[in-house]
């Protein structure tokens, strides 16, 4: 890591003619996580406040270890990044985001400093001064965030071995959070997965424990569903979940293994009763898997409230990325929106305002053997629905040459539609490129 101060990002409008800006550096420094994205918003038409990018320092950069936010104006232009302003704490890896409908960013991380395996929870806009922070418990490693259709938030937390998996919620209408309501859940090893709202802020919450998925539903009204533990699965399980507006829930993830992986779709029965899932496909690899991590599945509710699902497949030994709409009848027309001749994995999955996607991924010449060393580009895509309601993407566009990076952030502005994506580059470098509307 080198110890650099951040560098205030160049003040340049987004390119025109539905293209990608040329990639700017927004620090040269920071920790091993990858950036986030996130714009406060009212609808998926209206942006209420500044958004963000969110990272975090070390030790040995010049600004020390915590998060740090740049904030990003109306142009999707992203400032220098600077600590959360009034908050009374430092918070360190691993650290999570996300926005509310009153134009506020909440953060969510173990403190630097404090006794270990607390959580806590920051909240303020991204151009002003945070709270006091409100102390989640359990183990600083497994938590989840997720935001509805107007703003609503939900954090969920678990609480190590002994204790169980908590839910805190913030209405759209609110401007901070309840208390939290418990899970329950028996004592073990557990990991928070996904967490999912409907309009009406019923939540489910979905992790693993000793080898098997669970699930539980808070609903609206405070009262709880039934204890589940739907499905077998390995420690290094991904999962993404939705909920349909019919109060069923729709939960994808991939099991890896040894030398491939299982990708599993589960539409639930009515009041959210889930279980084994169905097997969309079977994952083989030639190579060392090790990049086969973060946005490995993805499902997203479209601003038309359709249900789009993106994921890393495989297709001759090589990593493809392939997208399908979903309904409550299952997987649609599948299709792979990579391109030939190139080995693809997802990085991030990002709905905008006109029932539109951006999705992105790493790209390198299936040629080439997919080590964890190999250098990759940046790619990406835009789709829209077409007349029969599957997402139609565009030709992929390659916005950051070949490199080491470990990790997207990827959002679009509610306001303009323009797609926001910001990346760790070789050497803890941060970079940033936005894409303007188009077509």
């Amino acid at each position: 890591m080198c110890a650099c101060a951040p560098a205030a990002a160049p003040s340049r409008a987004p390119a025109a003619n539905g293209v990608w800006s040329r990639p700017a550096r927004l620090t040269a420094c920071s920790g091993p996580l990858a950036p986030q994205v996130v714009f406060p918003q009212t609808t998926p038409f209206r942006r209420t406040g500044p958004g963000a990018i969110v990272l975090a320092g070390v030790r040995s950069c010049a600004s020390g270890p915590g998060a740090l936010i740049a904030s990003v104006d109306s142009r999707d232009v992203p400032g220098a990044p600077h600590r959360p302003r009034g908050a009374h704490v430092a918070l360190s890896a691993p650290i999570s985001s996300a926005a509310t409908t009153k134009g506020q960013i909440v953060l969510v991380g173990a403190p630097a400093s404090g006794p270990h395996g607390i959580q806590a929870l920051l909240e303020g806009p991204a151009d002003g001064a945070f709270g006091a922070p409100q102390l989640l418990g359990g183990s600083g490693a497994s938590f989840g965030l997720a935001t509805a259709y107007l703003g609503d938030v939900a954090v969920a937390s678990s609480g190590g071995t002994s204790s169980g998996v908590q839910i805190r919620l913030q209405r759209w209408f609110a401007r901070g959070f309840g208390g939290a309501a418990g899970l329950g859940g028996k004592p073990g090893q557990r990991r928070v997965l996904a967490v999912a709202l409907d309009y009406r802020t019923d939540a489910l919450v979905v992790w693993w424990q000793d080898g098997w998925l669970w699930a539980r539903e808070r609903r609206e009204n405070g009262s709880l569903g039934p204890l589940q533990r739907f499905a077998k699965a390995g420690a290094r399980v991904q999962l993404t979940a939705l909920i349909s507006d019919d109060g069923r829930a729709l939960v994808a993830w991939v099991d890896p293994g040894r030398d491939g992986a299982k990708l599993v779709l589960d539409i639930s029965a009515p009041f959210m009763r889930l279980g084994r899932g169905v097997l969309l496909e079977r994952l083989r690899w030639r190579a060392d898997p090790a990049p086969y991590l973060d946005a490995t599945v993805r499902l997203v509710r479209l601003s038309t409230e359709s249900v789009l699902m993106a994921w890393t497949g495989t297709d001759a030994g090589h990593f493809v990325v392939r997208a399908a709409g979903i309904d409550l009848q299952g997987v649609r027309t599948t299709s792979m929106i990579s391109v030939p001749g190139e080995d693809a994995r997802l990085q991030a999955l990002a709905t905008g305002p006109r029932g539109d996607a951006v999705a992105v991924w790493s790209s390198a010449p299936a040629r080439l053997s997919p080590r964890a060393g190999s250098r990759r580009a940046l790619v990406a895509a835009r789709g829209v629905p077409s007349s029969r309601g599957v997402p139609r993407f565009d030709r992929p566009e390659r916005f950051a040459q070949p490199g080491y990076y470990s990790g997207v952030g990827l959002a679009v502005d509610p306001s303009t539609d323009r797609a926001l994506a910001s990346w760790r580059a070789s050497g803890g470098a941060i970079d940033w490129s936005v894409r303007s509307v188009g077509r």
